[in-house]
């Protein structure tokens, strides 16, 4: 048993390029990496967030980099060097919309230098790292279902991997969607019996 934070911990991420290490997410908006061969927390933040973090995701091309995603409706990168956010991407379209509950993260390959998020209310949103322009806003579930996961593909940019509901309000079907990255567009839908909660490309 190893103590990691003062705050329930709301997801633990695998991180393949260092086996020992696991990302790991706070109910009190803070993020932390653990060392499990040292059994110690490598970094913790002060909570960045205001509400939950539900998902964190490193940079596939920044060992220091990571990006968490929280109940605010933000996604902020993290510096695990200095321990501090170096951006932060609203969901709010504009000033009348409040944010949308962001469920899930994910990078683009490092050539693209991208990033995206998935939410409560079923919409994809693709930010450029660089500026923090926001590039992208879909609608990808009917009826305003919920997207749960999202995986961007490592070896296809185009390839977004989503999982959610996919019908109508009141109906308990799920779906993986993949996504076209460039324009937003559904290019295809496997069906669950129910709302589809993970999604993984295959290495």
């Amino acid at each position: 048993m190893i103590k990691v934070g003062v705050s329930g911990l709301s997801s633990v991420k695998a991180f393949p390029a260092h086996p020992s290490l696991f990302l790991m997410s706070f109910l009190n908006g803070s993020i932390g990496v653990l060392d499990v061969s040292q059994r110690k927390m490598e970094f913790l933040s002060s909570p960045g967030h205001s509400e939950t973090v539900f998902d964190c995701a490193f940079s596939p091309g920044n060992p220091n980099l990571l990006a968490s995603g929280s109940y605010d409706g933000y996604v902020k990168l993290w510096n695990l060097a200095t321990g501090e956010t170096e951006r932060e991407f609203t969901t709010q379209l504009d000033r009348t919309s409040g944010q949308e509950l962001i469920y899930a993260v994910s990078f683009s390959p490092e050539s693209e230098g991208k990033i995206c998020a998935v939410t409560r209310a079923g919409t994809l949103h693709i930010w450029v790292l660089a500026s923090g322009k926001e590039t992208i806003v879909q609608q990808v579930t009917k009826g305003s279902r919920p997207l749960y996961r999202v995986q961007w593909s490592q070896q296809n940019s185009r390839w977004i991997a989503i999982g959610g509901g996919c019908n109508s309000a009141g109906n308990t079907g799920g779906c993986v969607f993949v996504v076209d990255s460039t324009t937003g567009e559904v290019l295809e839908r496997f069906k669950h019996p129910k709302d589809a909660t993970g999604v993984s490309w295959c290495p």
